[in-house]
């Protein structure tokens, strides 16, 4: 059994790798939390300022932890210093060996940073986390599923709308709608990932392949599933 620890245990990615976990049962799970939390079942509560490195350091030591993944959403600076400040403090805790990027996204590299800025934060981990000796990895998973089932599908994920609106019937679709992409669901996700605290080696990208289609395989499953067809119009760029 392993001690794991969840940054951002309470948020909606974060809650739902502490539940894939928790299903799991193999582990104590910690969910890293901002304010004081009571335990609940399974699961503990740490409560953490990311700000304060060394007191987060003395609560992983105290609480044995083994693995960080980090489910903080890194989109900000303010975010992304968390992150790099959580690093620190994994590196400097005893206890401490293997940490988790909050990357949980398409499999996205240094040059589609233009795409989408905030991905650069996934690369400063990368940098800051090369100059420890935390095994570390990032995980891959393709697009969520559950954006295209709420609210019938249950999910802890925050409702988001990319190339596909289930309830007003319209699509926007990049490129020639041929671009192939790996959709899962947040649920199988969270189990992969409490799977992947079983392995004795890491590698550096640890990638989820779901169901592999086409975004205009997509949009015909969704216009099938609402019994109309979409508005839909094509976008240059993604």
């Amino acid at each position: 059994m392993k001690v794991i620890a969840v940054a951002g245990g309470t948020g909606s990615v974060g809650s739902t790798i502490v539940d894939g976990l928790v299903e799991y049962g193999k582990h104590k799970v910690f969910a890293l939390s901002r304010t004081e939390r009571p335990s609940t079942g399974a699961v503990n509560y740490l409560k953490v300022d990311y700000s304060d490195i060394d007191a987060t350091t003395k609560a992983l030591e105290e609480a044995n932890v083994n693995t960080v993944i980090c489910a903080i959403a890194v989109i900000s600076p303010e975010s992304n210093q968390a992150q790099k400040n959580l690093i620190q403090a994994a590196a400097q805790s005893r206890p401490t060996k293997r940490f988790v990027i909050s990357s949980f996204d398409t499999l996205h590299m240094k040059e589609d940073v233009e795409i989408a800025p905030w991905w650069g934060y996934t690369f400063e981990a990368i940098d800051m986390l090369e100059k420890t000796s935390l095994v570390y990895t990032r995980i891959a998973n393709g697009w969520f599923l559950d954006y295209y089932g709420m609210p019938h599908w249950k999910t802890n994920l925050e409702p988001w709308l990319n190339v596909l609106n289930m309830e007003s019937k319209w699509a926007a679709i990049p490129g020639d709608g041929g671009v192939q992409a790996s959709f899962v669901t947040s649920q199988d996700m969270s189990r992969f990932v409490a799977r992947l605290m079983d392995a004795d080696k890491w590698d550096q990208i640890s990638a989820i392949r779901g169901v592999t289609l086409s975004l205009d395989e997509l949009l015909q499953m969704a216009e099938k599933a609402r019994g109309k067809l979409f508005i839909t119009g094509l976008e240059s760029s993604y």
